[in-house]
């Protein structure tokens, strides 16, 4: 039995048990002439199946082998020699079997040089498309540059919007420390209203209980002087008739008088209530302008925010076209750098062929 060793076949690791292995390796070494011997089987067995095999196994195995093959190598020994007559009709068969061969080999070199021309038609193919591949990288190149020279510019623009940024963001705490210095004066300009306020309600009150106090000191000398007019008339009454009615015009006039001096005094307080009132008015509507001052610095510093967060979104804008266009370079150049293995690959494969 005679193996050829250009075409032994390597079995994966686990599809075929070391047993079978030995058996198969010492059939083969015995086919090819060699000496069927421990350390070639192991050897085989590591290089081809990739497998450290058992010495004892591999060589009860091999004393098997001889126990299975040794009667058949006898058998054939023991066997007579080929007659003559076998032997010249078997090289007549040799002979048409050679010629067979030699036909099917013209056939299998025709074969191989149309092979070859093939061949040579895809090699140049191959160049004809690696050149093509080429022209496409290089403008594939320059449109990389063009990315690179956007891509510096959108730098540029996205370092000028960060300044920007800065600067807005600088302005706004500006304006928030002026934002809060205004309000501290219009808080405190605010309490000093409210204490000038309460001062003057509180004078105001004062006052008026002052002239609530005067008012009453009056109605008390006004009734003081309406008994005292009782008293006196009912002693005019005693006097003689010829005093009693100029008695009672003095007292009369006495009684209008003190009424009139009573009224002006209403008056007076009357007045001098309208101006409190007035006042007191006039500091409502100076807090009311505070107020509104207030409001319209927290407006102003309401739009300067809006200004701030539309800026923020420009610059992530700006960022993500940014991103964008450095994940389309980066697409472009894995693209062209997967063409130009793929063209470097093509003459390679070609020439292997050949």
């Amino acid at each position: 039995m005679s193996l050829d060793p250009l075409n032994t076949v390597v079995h994966p690791v686990n599809s075929v048990g070391t047993r079978e292995l030995v058996h198969r390796y010492a059939d083969e070494l015995l086919g090819n002439g060699m000496e069927v011997r421990q350390s070639e089987i192991l050897a085989m067995i590591y290089a081809r199946n990739d497998r450290k095999a058992s010495p004892n196994l591999v060589n009860d195995e091999i004393k098997k082998f001889w126990m299975e093959t040794g009667p058949k190598l006898n058998a054939r020994l023991r066997r007579p020699g080929v007659p003559d007559s076998v032997v010249a009709r078997f090289e007549e068969v040799w002979d048409i079997a050679l010629k067979a061969a030699g036909d099917s080999h013209a056939i299998e070199l025709q074969a191989f040089q149309k092979a070859t021309r093939d061949a040579e038609v895809n090699c140049r193919n191959a160049q004809e498309s690696e050149k093509k591949a080429i022209e496409q990288f290089n403008d594939r190149l320059s449109e990389v540059e063009g990315l690179r020279a956007d891509k510096i510019q959108l730098s540029e623009q996205l370092a000028s919007h960060e300044a920007e940024r800065r600067n807005l963001q600088k302005q706004v705490e500006d304006l928030n420390l002026k934002v809060v210095e205004l309000t501290a004066s219009k808080h405190e300009e605010l309490q000093r209203m409210t204490e000038f306020h309460q001062s003057a309600v509180d004078a105001h009150k004062q006052e008026r209980q002052e002239q609530q106090l005067r008012y009453e000191a009056l109605s008390e000398k006004a009734d003081q002087a309406r008994i005292a007019a009782e008293q006196v008339r009912e002693e005019l009454k005693k006097e003689a008739e010829e005093n009693l009615i100029g008695r009672e015009n003095h007292l009369m006039r006495e009684t209008a008088r003190m009424r009139d001096e009573l009224n002006k005094n209403m008056d007076e307080l009357s007045k001098k209530l309208k101006g409190a009132e007035s006042e007191v008015e006039a500091l409502r509507i100076q807090r009311s302008n505070a107020s509104e001052d207030a409001a319209a610095a927290k407006g102003r510093l309401a739009e300067t925010e809006r200004t701030v967060a539309r800026l923020e979104a420009s610059l992530a804008q700006q960022h993500d076209q940014n991103r964008a266009l450095q994940d389309a370079l980066m697409e472009s150049l894995r693209s062209i750098k997967s063409g130009g293995n793929e063209s470097a690959e093509s003459p390679r494969l070609t020439t292997d062929k050949k």
